[in-house]
């Protein structure tokens, strides 16, 4: 299953964590995996031409973290991006888990 596991507060992103694999099927025919990983991809484009720092964003042991600027284009980038993976997570809830702090 695929964990996003996003800090907020007062309605502003602080950070976001995406890990693990959908498991919807086989590697390479998972559409639910490959979904989320354009979403979160697609997200961290948009996130570096809008000036987020590259020391903001790890990626590592396909796990990725990146911490959000309180900057109003970021923000609204985050904001679509956890609405893009809450509508996944609406179809396919047994294999992406949003986690709200």
């Amino acid at each position: 299953m695929t964990r996003a596991i996003i800090t907020s507060k007062d309605g502003n992103y602080y950070s976001v964590e995406v890990y693990g694999h959908a498991l919807f099927a086989d590697h390479g025919f998972d559409v639910v995996c490959a979904g989320i990983s354009s979403v979160v991809i697609g997200g961290l484009n948009a996130l570096h031409k809008a000036g987020l720092p590259e020391d903001h964003i790890e990626i590592a042991n396909n796990n990725i973290y990146f911490k959000v600027d309180n900057n109003s284009t970021i923000q609204t980038i985050v904001f679509t991006m956890m609405v893009q993976l809450e509508t996944i997570q609406d179809s396919h809830p047994e294999h992406i888990t949003l986690i709200h702090k």
